[in-house]
């Protein structure tokens, strides 16, 4: 029997969410006693053409061109990693581009840049699984309901009750919350025996500085995904935009048969290596960094050669950024988990890594600020 993924989104009523889109406990239990669920067709939710604007700025996307860092109290906190988008794209409503500025396990703020002006807003929305956004669109989605399957799978009992999808447009230089949804997944059976992986269009692909190169992540084909364990078994994808070819570069799959370098049961305790995430290429364009799925509070962090495609573990970390410029330059931002090893409780700090030995090299401490 084959069994076909449907997705079923419930709606719940909250008056009183806080600004930010994310939910407390007691609103949730208040929402649950109140109010009656009902499933919907996802027809019915906000998508990125009800938001679409106009582009009065010719047909190429504006570039980052300065970081106006007095604007905002929080701009010089952020500013290493603001002035490396200097010479990128705009990626959102045509003249901004958000950054993404992780602040722990499953924790991600974000920035947003005027490329008109440079100013940087910092709207009070948090994401745990990541947004999704387009340049030709004002519709920011903080927890995409196809990266909640991706992570919790089918079981609802293994997802908190503060995961929810929640839907924003961009007005006045901040978001305004036009929707908050929690998921359920219906799979019926058809006519075989396994579920599959619900396919994204929203696949991230990266390209080097050299300009040779691009990386895109591919569902793989014919690899079962399990809905329970939420293990998606993807691939990772090399373009050379000179030949316009593409092979596959990384697979998913058991550390045995992919003879990863630098790998030990006692720095990566694992069997296998999937829910790969694209991160950056070296400047020199030779090596490709991404992430697999690992210990419960963090990444893998892998490197790859893209002529020898040879892999390399370099260290655990929920942030990846590669250095542009200055002291440490080719090197990597990192961020770990640790725990306080005087009294209890965990901390989450940045650091600068060597990507050849996986060595930090300097603790940065709570916040990206180097020199």
């Amino acid at each position: 029997m084959k069994k076909t993924l449907f997705l079923v989104l419930i709606i719940i009523t909250l008056a009183g969410c806080s600004r930010n889109g994310l939910i407390t406990d007691k609103q949730v239990d208040k929402a649950s006693s109140t109010s009656q669920y009902s499933e919907i067709n996802s027809d019915v939710l906000p998508k990125f053409t009800d938001y679409s604007i106009r582009n009065n700025l010719g047909d190429d996307l504006p570039k980052i061109n300065k970081i106006d860092l007095g604007n905002n109290s929080k701009a010089n906190q952020f500013r290493t990693i603001l002035n490396n988008t200097i010479g990128s794209d705009s990626n959102f409503a045509f003249h901004y581009k958000i950054v993404s500025i992780g602040c722990g396990t499953m924790c991600q703020s974000i920035a947003v840049i005027d490329s008109t002006d440079g100013k940087v807003y910092f709207p009070n929305v948090g994401s745990a699984l990541g947004s999704k956004y387009k340049p030709e669109s004002k519709l920011l989605i903080v927890n995409d309901p196809y990266d909640i399957y991706e992570f919790y799978g089918n079981d609802l009992s293994k997802r908190p009750d503060w995961m929810t999808t929640s839907y924003y447009v961009w007005e006045n230089n901040d978001f305004r919350l036009l929707k908050e949804v929690r998921i359920k997944y219906q799979v019926e059976d058809v006519s075989s025996s396994t579920a599959t992986m619900p396919k994204s269009d929203e696949n991230k692909i990266i390209t080097s500085q050299n300009g040779e190169f691009s990386a895109f992540t591919k569902d793989a084909e014919n690899i079962v995904y399990d809905p329970v364990d939420s293990v998606n078994f993807n691939e990772i994808w090399i373009s050379n935009l000179k030949s316009k070819k593409d092979r596959i570069l990384i697979k998913s799959g058991k550390i045995k048969d992919l003879k990863i370098a630098n790998v030990n049961k006692d720095n990566f305790p694992f069997d296998e290596i999937r829910n790969l995430i694209l991160s950056d290429f070296s400047i020199d364009g030779n090596y490709l960094y991404f992430s697999s799925a690992a210990w419960t509070t963090s990444e893998a962090v892998f490197s790859v050669n893209i002529k020898t495609d040879d892999i390399r573990f370099i260290t655990d970390s929920n942030y990846v950024e590669v250095v542009k410029n200055g002291k440490y330059k080719g090197m990597l931002i990192t961020n770990h988990h640790r725990y306080y090893k005087d009294k209890e409780g965990s901390y989450d700090h940045y650091y600068i890594t060597d990507p050849k030995t996986g060595e930090d090299v300097k603790e940065l401490g709570e916040n990206i600020d180097f020199k």
